[in-house]
């Protein structure tokens, strides 16, 4: 999982009051309230889409649609490179069907202007703004398929969705919105994995494979350690004198040398073994349970 702190990670948001109203909406569900200190025109605009897409009020989203409308869009606009407002706006459109055309003048201007900088972003906005099926496979859309009721289970993008969220979410230069959205992926991917008996949720599954490589290589270093200690001892019984050749001649005739051997003989139970202290020790104490040869702490 990624190693984040949910609660530090809400206390280290901008106090800006689109920011928290935006964070409450995506990570715990709850409707902005309507009166908030602070809020700049823009801001209640903000706020008035997302209350409208947690309510599911189209009346709502109408007014707060209407009235950016009447903005002009030109290059020193400021608004139109405001995330939070867009994502909301473009949100509402797609759920309400409203006229997407002013918002669709709004991303060409903001891509002329910004050239090839946030173009992934932009490109996310208008897949949104497209009335198609989406296919879900970045924090933007698997966030914004959610807040529209439209993410299912068994999504193929659900893995490269997950994959792309934590990489946002450890670069120290990722803004507060791709973060918050991040977030919120990490969460959604796991919540709509489909389950399995071995590993219960998407990010599990790679984990677990690569936990069985880890587990193999593991077992191959015992394998040939077992094998030189073997021979060594061996070589000491038959040529060797002095402690070594005593000590492997009790060995031999206890026949516990042969004991290394058990190594090579049980390499699925080895591997298995392995890979359950694996999974266990980076915190998947509940998937170790579903593993095989689990046996619980007494």
């Amino acid at each position: 999982m990624v190693p984040i702190n949910r609660n530090v990670f809400r206390t280290e948001l901008s106090n800006d009051p689109v920011v928290q109203g935006f964070a409450e909406l995506v990570l715990s569900g709850r409707t902005p309230p309507s009166e908030t200190a602070g809020l700049s025109q823009r801001g209640r605009i903000t706020i008035k889409a997302l209350r409208a897409l947690a309510m599911g009020q189209n009346e709502e989203f109408s007014l707060a649609y209407e009235e950016i409308c009447r903005r002009q869009i030109s290059d020193d606009a400021d608004w139109i490179y405001d995330d939070y407002l867009l994502f909301a706006l473009i949100l509402g459109k797609r759920r309400f069907a409203a006229n997407g055309q002013f918002l669709s003048k709004v991303l060409e201007q903001r891509r002329k202007v910004q050239g090839p900088q946030g173009r992934d972003l932009l490109d996310d906005f208008e897949k949104l703004m497209a009335n198609q099926r989406l296919e879900v496979d970045t924090p933007v859309l698997i966030v914004g398929s959610f807040l529209t009721g439209e993410l299912g289970h068994h999504t193929d993008g659900l893995v490269s969705a997950y994959r792309l969220a934590t990489r946002v979410l450890t670069d120290s230069r990722t803004s507060e919105f791709m973060k918050i959205l991040s977030m919120r992926t990490v969460d959604l991917v796991v919540e709509c994995s489909p389950i399995s008996d071995a590993i219960p949720a998407v990010f599990w599954r790679t984990f677990e494979r690569r936990a069985s490589c880890v587990a193999q290589v593991v077992h191959a270093s015992l394998s040939v350690i077992a094998v030189l200690a073997w021979c060594y001892l061996g070589a000491h019984y038959l040529f060797g004198s002095g402690a070594i050749a005593t000590w492997a001649e009790k060995l031999f005739s206890m026949s516990l040398v042969v004991a290394p051997t058990a190594v090579l003989m049980a390499r699925s139970k080895v591997v298995s073994t392995l890979k359950l202290w694996i999974v266990r020790f980076w915190g998947g104490g509940e998937i170790a349970a579903k593993l095989p040869n689990y046996n619980p702490p007494r």
